[in-house]
């Protein structure tokens, strides 16, 4: 989760230029979506309120389920050069899997 945090980071910073990379973007929100899927498998379904059910590989699923991520995750989407379809059924999935994780 840290590298994918960082890696979500990053590619929402960059502007169109050289060192601009799309498929970076989409490899981004692709892994992005992966551990959301991942929380809800594992910790919706969770009733233990301990430090291991709230986390994984160090990282606090509060930090990964943040307003903040989900921004970068929003716009890293939109540098990936998608197809305008393609583009709006993912952030609708983005939308429709963020809802579903319940508070920690």
């Amino acid at each position: 989760p840290k590298e994918m945090l960082s890696n979500l980071e990053i590619s929402s910073k960059w502007a169109h230029g050289n060192r601009w990379n799309p498929e970076f973007c989409s490899s981004s929100v692709s892994s992005y979506l992966q551990h959301l899927h991942y929380y809800i498998r594992h910790y919706n379904n969770n009733n233990n309120d301990d430090d291991c059910s709230r986390t994984q590989g160090g990282v606090d699923r509060s930090i990964v389920t943040s307003p903040i991520t989900a921004r970068y995750a929003m716009k890293t989407v939109l540098k990936a050069k998608i197809p305008t379809q393609t583009l709006r059924s993912t952030i609708r999935s983005m939308e429709r899997t963020i809802g579903l994780i319940r508070p920690s």
